[in-house]
């Protein structure tokens, strides 16, 4: 193996062993952070499940100002690192905040210790991706060679990613469920000390791309100044990029280089189909929100041994271990054997379909849950210090709404980090992705506007009330299912235009 390769090996082995502890960390708060927001903070369902869905949505805002200094300023080694610093603090923050006593008495400590995590993320999340794929730059071999090494790559990325939220929705699950709190969140505070160590192991062989400036400022100058662009320029240009191009400055030279003009031409080009990720992304909130809500009222028993709520999540991380290497070693390649075209636009859509299907699943669950409830099938069960009426249909059963979203996830969300890195300019990379996370803030949002609109217009039956055996999570879910279905039949085809 030429010696370039054994480094890309290393380099992107270390890039890959902190992601994955970082991912633990993550998901080891979002795992049961609906139950702890009833247990220790002693909120409503339906506040703990909106604020949930918006810790969420800014955990995918916050990625604009990491892309942004990585590529102005810092560049996306120095980014990470400054930003994973800010992570551990958040991290110790909410760990302190969870001590018994403390989280009632002060429960803004977790809370804000919850949003330093957010903007810790922020740094992490556009630009390690990125600087993954940056180290392929002295790839030894083809060009078609060079993208195979990449697509696996990115298929190895989100393996890790999945493998510590497989760890976190078992083991740290049910730490925080049936121990504490306080050492369910301690355990990932450790692994995230563990996340910097792997990060800085391949310090002296990463290939350091330098910041090369973000054009998002100029893009913005570049739209005004077209805007009022003299009318000969208007009379003579095709379009809009074409009468930028043709922009003088006072001394006459050319204002925007003709590059700089394509560069923003490719990133505007880009926005529709990030747009059609929006439903997508609310659609997979639900595995860490009102699925939670749902699993609480189901039954939790295995024999003698209580299954933590947020373990069921191991079916949308096992879903997408067993999926993505399915697809990457078995599906696309005998695709192609038979010069199936299934490129990412195609691939993509079908994941949105995909989601969709989970919540009708998910959606008929509940229809069968209330059917149970009424038919006088229900007992009390406790968890934690959390008492609810749960009918006597085993937990288990969501796990198809679990593996519909993971099938979803790695057709769609696999292939946008492909996409979102393949078509924007080198210079723009973390910015990009930025801005495809932003898809899934805008989904998290979008998330809770629906809880808070659905809950007012419903009241006092509210759908998804404090006694759900009394709600409607069966009609909230359907029409979830159903804003999928029309925006996938509806906004797809014409963003997408011919799906290749």
């Amino acid at each position: 193996m030429p010696s370039t390769r054994r480094s890309l090996l290393g380099r992107t082995a270390c890039i890959l062993g902190s992601e994955f502890c970082e991912r633990l960390a993550y998901y080891s708060i979002v795992s049961n952070l609906v139950l702890f927001f009833l247990n220790n903070l002693g909120f409503e369902k339906g506040t703990a499940n909106v604020v949930v869905l918006v810790w969420s949505g800014t955990c995918y805002v916050t990625p604009l100002l990491g892309g942004w200094i990585a590529d102005s300023f810092w560049g996306r080694f120095k980014t990470i690192l400054v930003f994973v610093t800010i992570y551990m603090l958040g991290l110790i923050g909410m760990t302190v905040g969870s001590i018994d006593g403390i989280d009632r008495e002060y429960p803004w400590v977790a809370l804000i210790s919850l949003f330093i995590i957010a903007v810790g993320t922020g740094g992490i999340k556009p630009n390690v991706v990125s600087f993954g794929a940056d180290q392929f730059v002295d790839f030894e071999g083809s060009a078609t060679e060079k993208n195979v090494w990449k697509q696996t790559f990115f298929n190895w990325f989100y393996f890790s990613i999945n493998l510590g939220s497989a760890i976190s929705y078992t083991g740290i699950a049910y730490l925080q469920q049936n121990v504490s709190f306080t050492l369910g969140l301690a355990v990932p505070t450790g692994v995230m000390a563990l996340s910097i160590v792997f990060f800085l192991l391949g310090y002296k062989w990463y290939h350091l791309a330098p910041p090369t400036g973000s054009i998002v400022g100029r893009g913005v100058g570049m739209w005004y100044e077209a805007m009022k662009a003299p009318s000969h320029v208007k009379e003579d240009s095709i379009d809009f990029w074409d009468r930028a191009k043709k922009l003088k400055g006072t001394n006459g030279e050319d204002m925007y280089e003709e590059k700089e003009v394509d560069n923003m031409r490719a990133l505007v080009k880009m926005f529709p189909i990030f747009g059609t990720f929006i439903l997508f992304w609310t659609a997979y909130a639900q595995m860490s929100s009102v699925f939670f809500t749902q699993g609480t009222v189901l039954d939790l028993k295995l024999g003698s041994f209580t299954i933590p709520v947020a373990s069921l999540h191991i079916f949308n991380a096992l879903g997408i271990l067993v999926l993505v290497s399915i697809f990457d070693r078995v599906l696309y390649p005998f695709l192609a054997s038979k010069n199936i075209q299934f490129g990412m636009l195609r691939r993509i859509g079908t994941g949105f379909f995909l989601s969709s299907i989970g919540m009708v699943y998910a959606g008929l669950l509940e229809v069968w849950r209330l059917k149970l409830f009424n038919s006088g099938e229900w007992f009390v069960q406790y968890i934690g210090t959390l008492k609810v009426i749960a009918v006597k249909l085993n937990v288990l059963v969501q796990a198809p709404a679990y593996f519909f979203i993971a099938a979803g996830e790695v057709m769609s969300s696999v292939t946008g980090l492909e996409f979102a890195y393949s078509q924007a300019p080198s210079n723009m990379r973390s910015m990009v992705l930025s801005i495809f996370y932003l898809t899934s803030a805008a989904g998290n949002y979008l998330g809770s506007i629906i809880v808070l609109v659905v809950n007012a217009a419903t009241a006092p039956n509210q759908w998804i009330g404090n006694d759900l055996n009394h709600s409607h999570l069966d009609l909230y879910f359907l029409l979830l299912a159903a804003l999928g279905l029309f925006y996938f039949l509806t906004s797809l085809p014409s963003s997408f235009g011919h799906l290749t």
